[in-house]
């Protein structure tokens, strides 16, 4: 659908100004939850990953710890899945100061924030959905290699 179609003549300024006010803050603010959240994924690499990660509120709520609308340890009391979520935060802030980006003067990007953070949790649980199935299906072929060897694993792998 063309822009012109969707927003009326006297609010076509108006509304450019806010997209263009709006959308580098979260694209700055989504890029630095990503990094945030793979560096826990990786810090944590010995651990299972929370079911909360595939949550939009999730997202949201990160997306405001790095917005600094609530505190680390703030976040840690609500969610006690992610215990070890305050030492990868500080570690994480450390090593990158400017993930930090207050919301101020911002209104109106509440809605898009949450839009794009029902995109990412969709993103996490496809990809994790779609690795598990790789990882399970290697499995299984080696396992019925081991298991019956006489058969070859041509045989065993278009049957899976």
């Amino acid at each position: 659908i063309p822009f012109n179609k969707v927003v009326i003549p006297i609010f076509k300024a108006r509304f450019l100004t806010k997209a263009q006010e709006i959308l580098p803050f979260l694209r700055e603010m989504i890029i630095k939850t990503h990094m945030l959240i793979n560096y826990y994924i990786l810090a944590s690499y010995n651990k299972s990953i929370p079911g909360k990660i595939f949550n939009q509120k999730f997202w949201h709520s990160i997306c405001l710890l790095l917005g600094d609308k609530v505190t680390v340890q703030y976040y840690v009391q609500r969610h006690r899945s992610f215990l070890n979520l305050a030492n990868t935060y500080n570690t994480f802030i450390t090593w990158h100061p400017t993930s930090i980006i207050p919301i101020v003067n911002l209104s109106g990007y509440s809605i898009c924030l949450s839009t794009a953070c029902v995109t990412i949790s969709t993103i996490y649980t496809n990809y994790y959905v779609k690795t598990y199935e790789r990882k399970l299906r290697k499995y299984l072929i080696y396992k019925l290699s081991i298991q019956f060897s006489e058969v070859a694993s041509s045989y065993i792998i278009k049957r899976i």
